[in-house]
């Protein structure tokens, strides 16, 4: 043969490289145009706030808030109480396996629990004067009732105080409610403010009602007995409340223990009225099989009723 055989005459290799050379380029365009997206994404959302969405409502309040949301910081995360506490000194130092860190709080009185439970909130609110919907608008409006004045801690303990009692709710409900709050907060980017802290409280207190308490009751009766909602209100608050939660309802064992701690944390030495004690292991199997089961029939009954 006159000429070496070359690799890049056959017909199916050529073919193959030229392949590669248009997968290459058109990648190359790919990286530009997501380039480009970016860009004016960057530029949208400093014209018209975080997220650029339709029209929601024509309310003032609304359309005022989304505009500065970027400019806004909001709160997200819980912060245990910043003023000194006296605690038992006997449990200081102390460190509790898996069952003691589940405590159930057996021998915290329901109205001690209420009380920690309105100063984290209370705490957040004071904390939070930005009113953002966060990242998602249309979904968090039925979450906000505009009540223009930041909550006292005696309004809220009333407020939650008052709904626990029409519901018959159990001690463990506002543990519950803490962790799906804070779970709100992180993945939404929604702080507690006097917007939207009556809305949310009361949606989470249900929720963990429902999780806790196989016989707790149905959006209708406490419609019924809680006048300050309709039950369409309800249904569609627990509504948004599930898609921005993604419905993640499950609850593992340090989720438990760092609620536990931080109401301890807002806990009055004068109030105070117990030790830490054990969860038994079939309350905690019940817990967790209950909020695994959870899941999948809520988000079921939503999907149906949509």
């Amino acid at each position: 043969m006159d000429n070496a055989y070359r690799y890049n005459d056959h017909p199916r290799l050529s073919e193959t490289i030229k392949l590669k050379n248009e997968l290459v380029e058109a990648q190359e365009e790919i990286k530009a145009l997501e380039k480009q997206l970016a860009e004016s994404q960057i530029k949208n959302n400093k014209n018209s706030g975080l997220i650029h969405l339709p029209p929601i409502s024509d309310s003032p309040k609304i359309s005022s808030v989304a505009k500065s949301n970027q400019k806004m910081q909001t709160q997200v995360k819980f912060v245990e109480c910043e003023e000194k506490r006296d605690f038992d000194t006997n449990e200081l130092g102390k460190s509790y396996d898996s069952w003691k860190m589940w405590s159930t709080l057996h021998n915290m009185d329901i109205e001690e629990i209420s009380k920690c439970f309105s100063r984290v909130i209370a705490s957040q609110c004071n904390q939070n004067s930005n009113q953002s919907l966060g990242l998602i608008q249309e979904i968090t409006v039925p979450l906000y009732d505009y009540t223009e004045t930041i909550p006292e801690e005696k309004t809220i303990y009333n407020y939650c105080r008052n709904l626990m009692n029409k519901a018959l709710m159990e001690k463990e409900c506002p543990i519950l409610a803490l962790i799906y709050i804070g779970r709100l907060m992180e993945k939404a980017r929604i702080g507690l403010n006097n917007w939207n802290w009556k809305r949310i409280v009361f949606t989470s207190l249900l929720l963990g009602s429902k999780i806790w308490d196989d016989e707790s009751a149905t959006n209708a009766t406490i419609a019924d007995n809680f006048s300050m909602y309709t039950l369409s209100e309800m249904n569609k608050m627990e509504r948004s409340f599930l898609i921005l939660l993604d419905y993640e309802l499950n609850v593992k064992k340090a989720d438990y223990a760092n609620a536990y701690f931080l109401l301890r944390s807002y806990t009055k030495k004068k109030d105070r009225s117990y030790p830490l004690k054990p969860l038994d292991v079939d309350t905690v199997l019940k817990l967790q099989k209950k909020c695994e089961k959870a899941e999948s029939v809520v988000k079921e009954s939503l999907l149906k009723s949509v």
